[in-house]
């Protein structure tokens, strides 16, 4: 078993906790700006509450390092841990094309 999936992948986590372990921002506080900010979406849907869960094969729509993301969940993060192992935990598409503003 991969150390960066948890037992029981079945079990979605917060999508707060899930930013922050993936390395996308360093404080569930940052993570909460995320969420509610701009462009973001959870599976095609705005979201307004930071509590709400994902799930492996949940697709985020957000933006990262200045430029709209999709980003594939591929496994749930036990702990915080390196960048590599962060990076093993999502598949990040560019969305070219579309405005930013």
């Amino acid at each position: 078993m991969n150390k960066q999936q948890s037992a029981n992948d079945d079990n979605p986590m917060r999508l707060d906790n899930w930013l922050t372990r993936a390395r996308f921002c360093k404080t569930r506080q940052q993570a909460h700006k995320i969420i509610t900010g701009p462009g973001f979406r959870l599976n095609g849907r705005k979201i307004d509450k930071v509590h709400v869960r994902v799930a492996e094969g949940d697709v985020l729509v957000m933006f990262h390092l200045s430029e709209l993301a999709e980003i594939h969940v591929t496994a749930l993060p036990l702990r915080r841990g390196s960048a590599d192992e962060a990076q093993s935990c999502y598949r990040r598409v560019n969305l070219e094309g579309i405005n930013n503003a």
